[in-house]
């Protein structure tokens, strides 16, 4: 699979899914999943800086109903929040026709070779160990639009 890394830990960043040209000529949205304001509002900026428009919620919950409605190209999530957890809210938008070709990027502060495995059997296209390397994560999104 192009862009694919095998799982050994030592990476911060790999795409496990192939990303291709489905979503260009859409709108470069990215809807942000983060429980942590200053995270998100941080991305949001580096996003809305480079063209995307962006949508963000504090909560899974509120991230499923609003992919099913605004139908983002990709969704950025936390891994750990409170109630529902960034690794459900991937399993629910991957069985949903709706959002399950969403381009799913996980941000985590696990790195061990479990917790990716676990992002990645949830259904999330790419992985970001925090801190993450804002230039690759863009690069990642570009490919979206084509660029």
């Amino acid at each position: 699979m192009p862009g694919h890394r095998d799982l050994d830990g030592t990476d911060d960043f790999a795409v496990q899914r192939a990303i291709d040209d489905r979503w260009q000529g859409s709108p470069p949205r990215v809807l942000v999943v983060d429980d942590h304001a200053a995270g998100a509002d941080a991305l949001q900026l580096l996003l809305e800086q480079d063209g995307f428009e962006t949508l963000s919620v504090a909560d899974a919950r509120t991230a499923g109903a609003l992919a099913g409605q605004r139908q983002p190209p990709a969704v950025v999530a936390d891994i750990s929040m409170p109630g529902m957890t960034g690794l459900q809210l991937a399993r629910r938008l991957g069985a949903n026709a709706l959002t399950r070709d969403m381009l799913l990027v996980a941000f985590t502060a696990g790195s061990a070779r479990e917790d990716i495995t676990q992002v990645v059997e949830a259904g999330f296209g790419v992985y970001c160990v925090k801190p993450f390397a804002p230039v690759r994560l863009l690069a990642i999104l570009r490919s979206l639009r084509g660029q």
